[in-house]
């Protein structure tokens, strides 16, 4: 069982579509800044952080994604073995997934990754923010 369930991004895109942001609603709380403005209207902070699920993108998949973008700066033959679930044990150890780089869903998922950091790059570039909430195994970027 993995200690961080996949269904998180789920989970946490439901969180950024129905959520006001509590961190900023705290310190507003702290700092007596809570006041509803005479019109009614709702405060940035009381908003949800993403408003409507058309905000959301999808890499594109496995079969979909140019591998041009991995190569450099991963080695040609090190991705076509990754790609392919045959790594050498020392590679496998390395990188730390050992026999789990021979998974399908690994794979995948790594590229899938790697292809939403790509699309997040264009978006950003294109409206001048993004982010990308799967951004890799330990964190979001």
């Amino acid at each position: 069982k993995h200690s961080f369930p996949m269904d998180k991004f789920r989970w946490t895109a439901h969180s950024i579509l129905k959520d006001a942001d509590e961190f900023l609603m705290a310190n507003r709380k702290e700092e007596g800044e809570i006041n509803r403005p005479s019109n009614n209207a709702i405060p940035d902070d009381d908003r949800p952080l993403v408003l409507s699920k058309h905000h959301f993108f999808r890499p594109l998949s496995l079969p979909a994604f140019p591998l041009a973008y991995l190569t450099p700066p991963i080695h040609p033959a090190f991705l076509r073995s990754f790609l392919s679930g045959t790594l050498s044990e020392r590679h496998r150890r390395r990188i730390g997934f050992r026999e789990q780089t021979r998974r399908p869903e690994l794979i995948e998922r790594t590229v899938s990754e790697v292809a939403g950091t790509v699309l997040t790059a264009q978006l950003a570039l294109k409206y001048g923010m993004a982010s990308h909430l799967a951004g890799g195994t330990h964190h979001a970027t």
